[in-house]
């Protein structure tokens, strides 16, 4: 199976949104929804440019790479969209390698398909990584998305970025190639200029080139204050560009770009403060690391070519704890500062403000204070309809409990059988067997199941037995289940610190979030809730945020989690009475957090007389109830499981979970109904003939009815028969015309009926 991944990333940076979805027509209309879900002022959305194992965006998760791709900024050649892709048509159309050209609202991605995709871990995909940056390179594109894990804008998305627009689809030629045809154009053109020029292959004027040598001193040496083509603000900003492109510290890009604007101060009689020149420059080249290259750049991508090698060591630090790394400025020197998702970037440090060049002249002055007011962390946007058709449905992985980006719960009393019935579960959907036969399984996943009590022996044993009774190789199993014991693996992701403030384990929250995504795990159970945690479960605040740690990963990893839990001891009295959802243990806020729970009961006392099953078996029954609507259907509508025991071979006994149909639930009595209607109907007409015999007449209804007076006498007491029973019997003994009323007169000479026996 092949995964996509959408992103939703913020104009002014920070952490994107990720959804992972199979590569299906179902997957896609989920990544559709997302699109307009994000689609909205200060977002952009974009799409990852190949095909994925699992749910991770790396570039070692790369499957398969379906073609090359381009990002050309129109803005920064000096050109309009429609000129570009003019030059690309005309220049590339008769190689037949242009497949289709996309808008990205300020420039255009141009993209090359293979006719079959070519496969990770191949040959044939390092020479396309290599053919991928030589493309890059002549097409004067950005450098940064030139990768296979990249992010390019998503058509029928909106760039609203200053100057952006539309992104949608300018040209789609059909054209299809091999890598060959593409590196034979490469060989064809390599000793030519290449098509575009700009930033990322020299200045914004298109005067030189990163590959050879660009003669800096020149273009500095030439630049004249107040003029239109060799003015400060027309020279600096490319010269920094290209100077921050060849990987130059900044403090050797600050001092040549000051000493060189001095100069030009010089030439042209201007008195110009230094001080003030250092300042603004140490802005401008703030704002080119932000502006031009940090605001591109894919941490997939790793440590950026254009880094500096003294701050590498800081660079990967951030990536390694999943933070993004900034180019930043203090009074200490240039550093690397880094924020997380969920943090606005450092402020105050280089702010990026570019000065106007008739303010030059006075930038020794003090300039007004700016407003540092924060901005708005979020923008409002009105109601847009939208077509009900189009929403993907809830996406269920097994019955109507597993929900992908949701949270769940399993509650039962002690010894129920949660555990096992989650394990079943988990083995039918990791093998993609309906081992329950109830249409429960709705696709093989990857499932990962964590027991926090016992220990990976017993665990064993009971995978074992599952699979000895279901008849599952075990072989079935690999790559797609994951099973741990919280003995030699214990998840706590929470104590309560006095027991007043929560502290999160955020390490151990980032390592399980991350083992999801790169397993690719679609349903996750943990068993039982209270081993994840240190808090006291009475406390509604700290029970909320410890659920919600794993909504997030749910949300965030697009898999279904579900959490086992038990409930409160029952008072003294109430053995074998039915729990529901106000039984849980500890606070509602439990509950309340969670998107569905279910709760099991052991089969009562009447369920057992009325199923057949011996008082003494009915724990070996028990019944799932939809405790979110606190709804307890009725025994024969309800969903019924059986413990049966399996042996081991190595003499072990370990019960395993199995379908079990209420007696009439398919129309059929079970062989423990019918064998105990004829052990009640055995015992009502054993006591009945003694009765007859000592002269008591029995009748059908009455005080003297045959199932009140039967059920009092010793052999229905002997083999545990109760009226119930008796009363079911009697129906059967007359329809089979065993027994049948009759008038008689009794002793005071007035009529009465009486029940008497057939004669055969």
């Amino acid at each position: 199976m092949l995964y996509r991944c959408i992103a939703a990333i913020p104009n002014a940076g920070g952490g994107a949104k990720q959804r992972f979805y199979q590569d299906t027509p179902e997957g896609h209309a989920i990544a559709e929804s997302f699109a307009r879900e994000h689609d909205r002022p200060g977002m952009g959305v974009f799409d990852c440019v190949s095909p994925l194992r699992s749910h991770k965006r790396s570039k070692d998760n790369i499957a398969q790479i379906e073609g090359l791709h381009a990002d050309i900024d129109c803005y920064k050649l000096g050109k309009t969209k429609e000129e570009v892709v003019k030059e690309l048509t005309d220049n590339l159309s008769s190689f037949g390698i242009l497949s289709r050209i996309n808008s990205s609202g300020r420039g255009v991605h141009p993209y090359f398909f293979f006719r079959e995709p070519i496969e990770a871990g191949t040959p044939e995909y390092e020479k396309a990584e290599t053919a991928l940056k030589r493309l890059v390179s002549h097409l004067g594109a950005d450098p940064q998305p030139a990768h296979f894990a990249a992010l390019m804008r998503r058509a029928g998305t909106t760039n609203s970025k200053e100057n952006g627009g539309p992104c949608e689809t300018l040209l789609d030629t059909g054209a299809r190639c091999e890598l060959a045809d593409i590196e034979a154009y490469l060989d064809l053109v390599s000793a030519k200029e290449p098509l575009f020029r700009g930033e990322h292959n020299g200045d914004a004027s298109g005067g030189e080139n990163e590959n050879g040598p660009v003669d800096i001193e020149t273009r500095l040496a030439a630049m004249e204050f107040g003029n239109k083509d060799r003015g400060i603000n027309k020279t600096v900003p490319s010269v920094i560009a290209t100077l921050i492109w060849r990987a130059w510290h900044p403090d050797d890009i600050h001092k040549k770009i000051v000493d060189a604007i001095m100069a030009a101060g010089e030439r042209a009689g201007q008195n110009w403060n230094r001080a003030a020149e250092v300042e603004l420059t140490t802005k401008r080249i703030g704002s080119a690391y932000q502006n031009l290259f940090e605001s591109k750049y894919d941490p997939v991508s790793g440590i950026p070519v254009w880094l500096p090698m003294e701050f590498h060591q800081a660079w990967a630090a951030a990536l390694a704890d999943d933070r993004r790394p900034k180019m930043s400025r203090n009074g200490s020197g240039w550093h690397i500062r880094s924020y997380g998702a969920n943090e606005t970037p450092p402020a105050g440090d280089t702010p990026g403000e570019d000065a106007q060049e008739d303010a030059q002249a006075d930038a020794s002055k003090n300039a007004a204070p700016k407003d540092r007011a924060p901005k708005a962390p979020f923008v409002l946007c009105f109601f847009k309809p939208f077509d009900a058709a189009t929403l993907p449905p809830r996406e269920f992985l097994f019955g109507r409990h597993y929900q992908r980006r949701t949270v769940s719960g399993t509650v039962a009393p002690g010894g129920t059988g949660k555990s096992s019935l989650v394990m079943v579960e988990a083995i039918a959907m990791a093998s993609g067997r309906d081992l329950f036969k109830d249409g429960s399984l709705k696709e093989r996943v990857r499932v990962w199941y964590h027991n926090g009590e016992d220990n990976m022996l017993e665990l064993q044993r009971r995978v074992a037995a599952i699979c000895q009774f279901y008849d599952i190789p075990q072989q079935e199993l690999a790559e797609w289940f994951i099973m741990t014991s919280g003995v030699e693996m214990p998840l706590r992701v929470a104590e309560s610190y006095n027991q007043v403030r929560l502290q999160t384990d955020a390490k151990l929250i980032k390592c399980i979030t991350e083992q999801i995504g790169d397993h690719g795990v679609a349903a996750a159970k943990f068993d039982p809730l209270v081993t994840l945690h240190g808090v006291r479960e009475s406390d509604p605040g700290q029970m909320d945020q410890v659920i919600r740690i794993f909504a997030k990963i749910a949300d965030d990893r697009n898999c279904a989690i579900d959490l086992s839990h038990h409930t409160r001891k029952l008072p003294p009295g109430s053995n074998g009475a039915d729990v529901d959802l106000d039984d849980m243990r500890g606070a509602k806020a439990v509950s309340d957090a969670m998107r569905m729970v279910r709760i099991l009961n052991v089969m009562g006392d009447k369920d057992a007389e009325a199923a057949g099953v011996d008082n003494l078996l009915r724990t070996n029954y028990f019944r799932i109830d939809r405790g979110k609507a606190n709804y307890s259907p009725p025994a024969k509508t309800a969903i019924w499981r059986q413990f049966q025991n399996v042996d081991l071979p190595n003499g072990d006994g370990v019960g395993v979970v199995t379908p079990w149909l209420f007696p009439g639930q398919d129309g059929k009595a079970s062989p423990e109904r019918l064998e105990a209607e004829q052990k009640a109907r055995h015992v009502f007409m054993e006591g009945f003939r003694r009765l007859w015999g000592e002269g008591r007449y029995l009748n059908e209804h009455g005080p003297t009815s045959a199932p009140l007076v039967l059920s009092k006498e010793r052999e229905a007491k002997l083999a545990k028969v109760k009226k119930a029973a008796l009363e079911h019997a009697m129906r059967q003994l007359f329809d089979q015309k065993k027994i049948r009323l009759e008038e008689y007169k009794k002793n005071d000479r007035h009529s009465g009926t009486r029940i008497v026996e057939v004669e055969s």
